[in-house]
């Protein structure tokens, strides 16, 4: 047995035994978090979860290059 390592992590077939079970644990792990948005998609139909996602993103977006063409612009008033 190696030293941090769980029993058996030490031979090649054990890892990769456990990798399938990770992997596993997140595709679990995605299928509820998909049910959840799916749950709040039926409940809210009218602010679907990727409009929230896309109004956020633009608004960032909108403030990256307002606050980039103001600073190209106050330095062009300076000079």
């Amino acid at each position: 047995m190696t030293p941090g390592r769980g029993t058996g992590e030490s031979s090649w077939w054990m890892r990769g035994l456990r990798n399938v079970q990770r992997s596993s644990e997140r595709i679990e792990k995605e299928m509820e978090l998909r049910s959840h948005l799916a749950a709040w998609d039926d409940e809210f139909p009218f602010m679907h979860h990727e409009l929230i996602i896309r109004y956020g993103a633009g608004l960032l977006a909108s403030a990256a290059a307002l606050a980039v063409y103001d600073l190209f612009r106050g330095n062009d008033r300076k000079s």
